[in-house]
């Protein structure tokens, strides 16, 4: 395989979790195998408090978790996880994964207007990152319609203050079409995020 000059990772991301798919590690090792990209995983950290699939997943070269909440109430109300899946054993998996990963660990963040992009929702998020210790976190934006009608992005406000109380231990990636910009320009009522 010849990769594009465009082409800059392999990104492994389903339609559903990549980690329940049991030969995620032979996926990823078969993928280096024919290409010297580096490999990325999309996931939503489920499945991260299994020793299998952080070892599975060590081969990566960044991996990507999810977490949008730093408290159980909220952690519920965003994902609406299975009953086994709790907000403890969430966190502590992505503190586990992030102890023996030797890759990137970008931790995605998903905004979300009224709910996790208060002053509190952002401190307690703050206080569970800085435990899990990621290499970057990733803010976005629902993109796609939502299952839920009151999902909505935050205004620009509910941005500068993530940015302001994530970016003080971390360095913040933005994806889904937010920009360094964009904030800069929010900050100073020149924007729009809608």
């Amino acid at each position: 395989m010849v990769p594009s000059p465009r082409v800059g990772w392999i990104t492994i991301v389903g339609s559903g979790e990549p980690t329940l798919n049991l030969g995620i590690g032979w996926l990823i090792h078969e993928v280096k195998m024919i290409t010297d990209l580096p490999v990325a995983v999309i996931t939503n950290g489920s499945l991260l408090y299994l020793p299998w699939v952080r070892d599975e997943l060590a081969q990566a070269d960044a991996v990507l978790p999810s977490l949008d909440a730093g408290e159980r109430d909220l952690y519920i109300k965003i994902n609406r996880p299975h009953p086994e899946i709790t907000f403890e054993r969430h966190v502590g998996g992505l503190c586990a994964f992030s102890k023996q990963f030797k890759g990137a660990l970008w931790l995605e963040v998903m905004l979300i207007g009224g709910l996790n992009d208060t002053k509190d929702a952002l401190m307690s998020l703050s206080h569970v990152i800085r435990r899990i210790q990621p290499d970057e976190i990733h803010l976005n934006l629902p993109a796609r319609p939502p299952v839920e009608t009151w999902v909505r992005p935050p205004e620009a406000e509910g941005l500068i203050r993530a940015k302001a109380i994530l970016g003080k231990h971390f360095v913040i990636g933005f994806q889904f079409g937010i920009a360094e910009n964009t904030i800069t320009e929010a900050a100073s009522g020149h924007a729009s995020l809608s």
